[in-house]
Parts: C-alpha cells; structure tokens; sequence
C-alpha cells in the first residue's frame, strides 16, 4: 500500500483529499504545517507528497528545497496544490523540485490521476 502525506493547513481540504484517496486504498499521513511535514517525512518516508505552498512555520517552497536538496528524500514525487496561481509561483515551484503544480479549486478526479500517475512511475 502506498503512503501518501498530505501537507495541508485547511482542514476541510485535507479531509476532502483523505477521503479520496482513502477510498483507492492509500494510506495516509497528515501534516498542518512546514516543519511538521520535513518531521514526517524523515519518520515515515512517504510514497509521495501533497504540499500546499501557503503554510505556518515553513512555506511550501521551503519544504520542497529541503526535501528535493536531500539524496535520501530526493526521489519522493510531490505535487504542489496551491491556491496561488501566477506563472512566478508556479515557476518557483517547480524551481525547488515539485515534480508537479496543480492549482486550487482543484478536480479531485485530476488529482488522482496525477498520483497514481507519479506512484506507477515509481514503482510503488
């Protein structure tokens, strides 16, 4: 079973995306903030990551340096979902390692597509 860990401080949001992917049998890790994403990361080597940009302690682009800059994170897909829509952002995101950028209101459907589109790339 792949682990998906969604890094997102809207709680109707993640709950939305946990339901989701709950239902196609991932197993899911939550995370509200910066920091505590890098943390779970470093504990339960996710699968694959849902990072949301605008987030308390340590911005989603922060999150994804860190991550995309460590040989042993480096691998992990993540998919930004963010509200913040300009090209720069977008730019940016993919500047620090998102291996994707999809942006809010999001197609749930879309999204899961693109998962089991990078997991089915990985292996997992």
């Amino acid at each position: 079973m792949s682990k998906v860990l969604i890094v997102e401080d809207d709680a109707s949001t993640a709950e939305l995306i946990k339901f989701t992917l709950e239902g196609k049998g991932y197993d899911i890790l939550l995370a509200g903030d910066g920091g505590e994403a890098v943390k779970k990361v470093r504990t339960d080597m996710p699968d694959l990551i849902i990072l949301d940009i605008m987030l308390p302690t340590m911005d989603g682009f922060q999150v994804c340096q860190i991550l995309k800059h460590n040989q042993a994170y480096q691998k992990i897909p993540i998919i930004i979902l963010s509200a913040k829509i300009k090209k720069e952002d977008v730019d940016k995101g993919f500047e620090t390692g998102a291996d994707d950028y999809i942006t809010k209101p999001f197609d749930p459907k879309h999204l899961m597509e693109r998962i089991q589109h990078f997991i089915s790339k990985s292996g997992n």
